[in-house]
């Protein structure tokens, strides 16, 4: 006789993300948590246009002095990126050889990478398994594709074995194939299983929770492809570096996603916003949370040849947080997305961090393996001359940056400070009269304007 036992395993907290946070998104009053906090100010001898101030809070910023609104209220054409003056921000022309751009800035001396070619999930999150559980995943990996109903997919067809013992190896080789897989959007944060036992013989079913039916699955698969073609053949090109491609790429999907508030209020059901953590979410309809904005960026950068592979961690304040770690060359970077897609101006604060950088503000990193990160090869900040190591001389760095922005004909720059830098951008520091003596320096007169992430005095940036 058969006898049927049947599970539904809880979502686990380091693999998948069933309530990503808004922690990193704007919160533009400086008095919060998180976000990005603005001041304006006029230079000596200039007469003030205007006072460059924000109110509100994370969900419904306000608008002050032709400043854009917050995340809910932004379309994907009105966001500057950080370093552009013009709205939208992106360069998508073709870059020369050795001075190329991307994001809109001047990168000199940059090498153009392989042609692009699509790559296979190398799946990163496989190699962390054990044998079973690499068993398990390469039987759900083939048979989930086609939504199976129940009992789902046989993953065990043997010797009687301990059920229970089996359950969590089932559910880690379920969310490290779905943090694999991007593209696989329809398995959703939970994972059943079940199991039938006949005399000698136990077959273990795993079933996930799907996220659409199979009719929408076909039709969203046919609108994602869409998004993906123009992504790889009109955005990123051949003349670009590996990095220009990462970060065109990087600003093409900030602008083109807003944070979904809504999906993460109190009270918001994971069951009615399964798109907001999945690419659907974030590349079809334009609105994600973190966990979607990484799994589109995950896969934006298989389509274009570059390894990434999904971290998840705890942020300042405690809740759980998802990002990337993208591989270029023989080194590994951190990127969150969606921090730096904070508010209306796109900055490059979290693009391609270190280990020490990253820890600063993300915490508890799972896999525990991931790759090492100790390379500043590729780091934004650095490519721009805004990577402060030491505050020695603030002001001469601020000059530098500053200086470099402006050669460019851009209208912003940005900083950040190393880990163990001496010095912080908060109100223990006269950051503000170094700004002003920077501007000076360069000779930039008339009103500026500064913001950086409140809960950190790692991140600066000036415009004027």
């Amino acid at each position: 006789m058969k006898k049927w036992l049947a599970f539904l395993l809880a979502l686990s907290v380091t693999m998948s993300l069933a309530a990503c946070v808004t922690d990193g998104n704007v919160n533009i009053d400086s008095g919060g948590e998180e976000g990005l906090s603005d001041s304006s100010e006029t230079l000596p001898g200039e007469e003030s246009s205007g006072e460059y101030g924000f109110t509100g809070d994370s969900s419904e910023p306000s608008e002050s002095a032709g400043q854009g609104s917050g995340v809910n209220s932004r379309s994907s054409s009105s966001k500057a990126v950080a370093g552009n003056s013009s709205s939208g921000g992106l360069n998508t022309s073709t870059p020369q050889t050795n001075t190329s751009s991307a994001g809109g800035v001047s990168f000199p001396n940059e090498t153009p990478g392989s042609p692009i070619t699509r790559i296979n999930s190398p799946q990163n999150l496989r190699n962390t398994l054990t044998a079973n559980e690499k068993v398990y995943y390469d039987k759900m990996l083939d048979g989930l594709k086609s939504m199976p109903a129940y009992p789902g997919v046989e993953v065990y067809n043997g010797i009687p074995i301990d059920y229970d013992i089996e359950l969590p190896k089932v559910q880690n080789a379920y969310f490290a194939l779905k943090n694999d897989y991007p593209d696989m959007f329809w398995l959703g944060n939970k994972i059943g299983t079940s199991m039938s036992s006949t005399g000698s013989v136990m077959k273990i079913y795993a079933l996930p929770d799907y996220t659409c039916s199979v009719a929408e699955k076909t039709g969203f698969a046919a609108q994602l492809q869409l998004v993906l073609n123009e992504a790889s053949r009109t955005i990123v090109n051949n003349n670009m570096s590996l990095f220009q491609r990462e970060l065109a790429l990087h600003d093409w999907l900030a602008n083109r996603v807003t944070y979904f508030q809504e999906a993460v209020q109190p009270g918001a059901s994971y069951e009615n916003y399964k798109n907001a953590y999945n690419v659907i979410g974030a590349l079809v309809e334009g609105k994600a949370v973190c966990e979607g904005y990484s799994r589109a960026f995950q896969l934006l950068l298989y389509e274009i040849g570059i390894d990434s592979m999904l971290v998840t961690g705890k942020s300042r304040n405690n809740q759980g947080h998802m990002w990337n770690m993208v591989k270029l060359g023989s080194n590994w970077y951190h990127v969150d997305t969606t921090w730096d897609d904070s508010q209306d101006i796109l900055t490059h604060f979290y693009f391609n961090l270190t280990d020490a950088d990253i820890e600063a503000d993300h915490k508890n990193i799972a896999p525990s393996g991931h790759p090492a990160a100790n390379s500043l090869d590729e780091n934004y900040a650095r490519k721009v001359n805004g990577y402060i190591q030491t505050g020695a001389d603030i002001t001469e760095a601020l000059t530098a940056g500053i200086q470099y922005a402006k050669e460019r004909g851009l209208q912003r720059a940005e900083f950040s400070l190393a880990p163990d830098c001496d010095y912080g951008f908060s109100s223990g520091y006269d950051y503000e009269t170094r700004i002003k003596e920077a501007l000076k320096a360069v000779g930039i007169d008339g009103v500026y304007q500064y913001g950086q992430m409140s809960g950190t005095d790692k991140y600066l940036y000036v415009s004027w």
